[in-house]
């Protein structure tokens, strides 16, 4: 009988290690996600040209016009021209284009 009351104790020793630990690494998975996600998302606002066919983070589609350090200015219409800040702008994904037209 005292082995297996010794046993069961030594068996939940873990577990208050574990609860401890989770929450850090799940913080830690949320971090580095997070971070990568950011990282992906700068790389594509570097990579925009004059031209690029662009979404913003609200939803609009348009042609690129012109751009800068600061702002681009997006063709939604023919002869319609709106200005964004540069980091509203997205490149288009080519299925969201073609669902959009």
């Amino acid at each position: 009988m005292p082995y297996l009351v010794a046993e069961s104790q030594a068996g939940s020793s873990g577990f208050p290690i574990l609860l401890v630990l989770l929450p850090f690494l799940l913080l830690a998975l949320m971090f580095f996600t997070q971070r990568r996600r950011s990282q992906a998302t700068m790389r594509a606002q570097a990579a925009l040209r004059v031209g690029d066919e662009v979404r913003t983070t609200s939803g609009l589609f348009g042609t690129l016009r012109e751009l800068d350090d600061v702002c681009g200015h997006l063709e939604i219409a023919p002869g319609t021209v709106v200005r964004f800040d540069r980091r509203a702008l997205l490149p288009a994904a080519p299925d969201e284009m073609e669902k959009g037209r």
